[in-house]
């Protein structure tokens, strides 16, 4: 089964046009923690592995707030109820989390610091949401996430591989020289790439840590591009989300080139897209943990670009393109 659970807070999927804000100052005297103006090169936090995903340590308020999924393909942070009246924060304001089957109010709290680790980032606010649906095949209790606008507050880099999330200073950030960069597309505020499944059809992907899935498609792709298809639609599948419940269909798909590789014979997931994904110029799917887990990921939201390292021992029908070891591609550019 096929699974999304935390498509919520204009989270899922990129639906999220929300800002959290920045403070354009914070005192903070415990050592423990480094702003973004006095940070080393490099600060490294560990990855905690839940089954198919990771989970960070994140402080706000200088006290624990226990372990947030790091899931890219959100647009916020938010907190579990639980955690914001353990901290005590104060509400200000909500809004509504559209999910993929549906809506469902939240409310907004203030926070006068957060941390990833050692780092503190520059938000001044969380949404605060009831997260027990969203525990189902997790080890522990969820305390909440951490989406990406957040994350690429700096340049970072998601190791899978390693377990390991390193943040750069923005000042002294050398791009990784072993692999070419490609343009990361920001659609809806999410980190998103250009991609081709079949025979050179073009889509757009959100790389999504917080879905378990590997490959996930608009529900029509097989009626209007049934040759992109490996074998027939097989089986279905249950999307579960904040309003609900959405029925897929589960296929493979022959063939998918992204970060400069071509991928044979890819397991895929096709269900409904939300209404504002048919804005993109191209069909939008996603890659979900199962897939990125196998990259180092480096993201630089100030240039626009990004890089993936893959580490061949956890794959075996893959084909390097040009791209891959001579630079960037040439639908990236």
């Amino acid at each position: 089964m096929t699974i999304k659970r935390l498509a919520i807070l204009f989270l899922a999927l990129g639906l999220s046009t929300l800002s959290l804000g920045c403070r354009t100052t914070r005192v903070i005297e415990d050592s423990r923690f480094l702003t973004v103006g006095d940070m080393p090169a490099e600060v490294s936090v560990p990855l905690l592995q839940d089954r198919m995903y990771y989970r960070v340590p994140v402080t706000i308020n200088e006290q624990d707030a226990g372990t947030f999924l790091l899931d890219t393909g959100a647009a916020l942070i938010a907190a579990d109820l639980g955690v914001v009246r353990r901290l005590e924060l104060p509400r200000r304001g909500g809004g509504t989390a559209i999910g993929i089957a549906g809506r469902e109010p939240f409310s907004y709290h203030d926070v006068d610091s957060l941390a990833v680790g050692p780092l503190l980032l520059n938000q001044e606010r969380v949404a605060g949401l009831n997260m027990l649906k969203l525990h189902r095949r997790r080890r522990s209790r969820l305390d909440g996430l951490v989406g990406f606008p957040a994350l690429a507050e700096v340049p970072f880099a998601l190791d899978g591989p390693a377990r390991e999330l390193t943040f750069y200073d923005p000042d002294h950030f050398n791009a990784p020289d072993s692999v070419g960069s490609f343009r990361l597309i920001r659609f809806r505020n999410l980190p998103t790439v250009e991609a081709t499944i079949g025979e050179g059809r073009r889509i757009w992907l959100v790389l999504d840590t917080g879905a378990d899935e590997m490959l996930s498609l608009p529900a029509d792709v097989p009626s209007f591009w049934p040759e992109v298809l490996a074998t027939e639609i097989h089986g279905r599948s249950m999307n579960r989300g904040v309003g609900g419940v959405i029925a897929g269909r589960k296929g493979w798909v022959s063939r998918l080139e992204v970060f400069g590789y071509h991928f044979n014979d890819v397991q895929a997931n096709f269900a409904p897209p939300p209404d504002s994904f048919k804005q993109a110029p191209v069909p939008v799917g996603r890659i979900g943990n199962a897939f990125l887990k196998r990259f180092r990921l480096t993201f630089d939201q100030r240039s626009g670009r990004m890089w993936a390292e893959l580490d061949r021992t956890q794959v075996t029908q893959v084909e390097p393109t040009e791209a891959a070891t001579t630079g960037v591609s040439s639908g990236n550019r």
